[in-house]
């Protein structure tokens, strides 16, 4: 009897346990659940410490919109001048060396320059170019005056009869073994010559034609291939006139000569002609 009362206590343990097993089974099967997927990316940051928190502390999240960048325009010039404006430093300075060139006449052109700092110059280079500005050589040489140390004017001639555009500038030489250039400046060549002699070669008389362009005095000289000035006549020009001149020349060597016309406003026109 007490063996039957065991054995039914033995079978109702193991059916409690088995459903208890169950139950576990069944409980860790239970889908989880996904959160849901947030609609924008959003970036965590972390709070304030004098801002107002919950009483749980949790992360915040805030959601930042990408825009596109601005658009940033950047005018060189009006920087330039609004700079130029507001410092002394950037203002357009006055050139330290100036020059100046006209032609006096058709063989002569006149240079004159101004420098700032005369007690810095020890010397000048005249120098020139023709036809451009990228070849120049130069072709004399003006000592610094030592009476002054402020801005000094120079003043000197040029032999040229170059018929283009020549171009001059001055190299200021200082004793401190620096140097600086002026600006550059164009001279035009000299007029067409006004006269035409013949014939040429010629062997007893050379006739000048002569056109002036404005009245009064001038004169006619012979020059030989030295130099030497062989013969000299003076003679009368009216404005825009013909004027016809002859010269006897059987009495010079058989050779190259010069004939140099002195017109009423003092310019000079000068050409060769062979005596047979």
């Amino acid at each position: 009897m007490l063996m039957k009362k065991y054995l039914l206590l033995c079978i109702l343990t193991g059916l409690m346990l088995s459903r208890n097993t169950e139950a576990q089974l069944t409980a860790s099967k239970l889908p989880v659940q996904k959160k849901a997927a947030m609609p924008f990316a959003f970036t965590p940051i972390r709070p304030a410490e004098n801002m107002i928190q919950p009483a749980e502390r949790k992360i915040n999240f805030v959601h930042i919109d990408l825009l596109e960048p601005s658009v940033i325009t950047f005018k060189t010039a009006e920087f330039i001048n609004k700079a130029k404006a507001n410092c002394l430093s950037l203002k357009d300075q006055k050139p330290a060396l100036t020059l100046k060139a006209e032609r006096a006449n058709n063989l002569t052109i006149d240079l004159n320059w101004e420098t700032k700092y005369a007690f810095k110059a020890s010397g000048f280079n005249i120098e020139r170019s023709p036809a451009d500005t990228f070849h120049f050589a130069t072709i004399n040489f003006a000592l610094a005056s030592t009476k002054t140390n402020f801005k000094k004017n120079y003043h000197l001639p040029d032999y040229n009869d170059y018929s283009g555009v020549t171009f001059y500038r001055i190299r200021q030489l200082n004793s401190d073994t620096t140097y600086g250039y002026s600006n550059i400046v164009s001279v035009k060549g000299p007029d067409a010559v006004p006269f035409r002699m013949y014939p040429n070669p010629v062997s007893d008389r050379l006739w000048i034609e002569i056109i002036a362009k404005q009245s009064g005095n001038g004169s006619i000289i012979v020059f030989d291939g030295t130099g030497k000035i062989l013969r000299q006549q003076s003679t009368s020009f009216t404005e825009n006139k013909l004027v016809m001149e002859s010269i006897d020349v059987r009495q010079l060597a058989t050779g190259l000569y010069l004939v140099r016309i002195l017109m009423p406003d003092k310019t000079l026109f000068t050409q060769k002609f062979i005596k047979e």
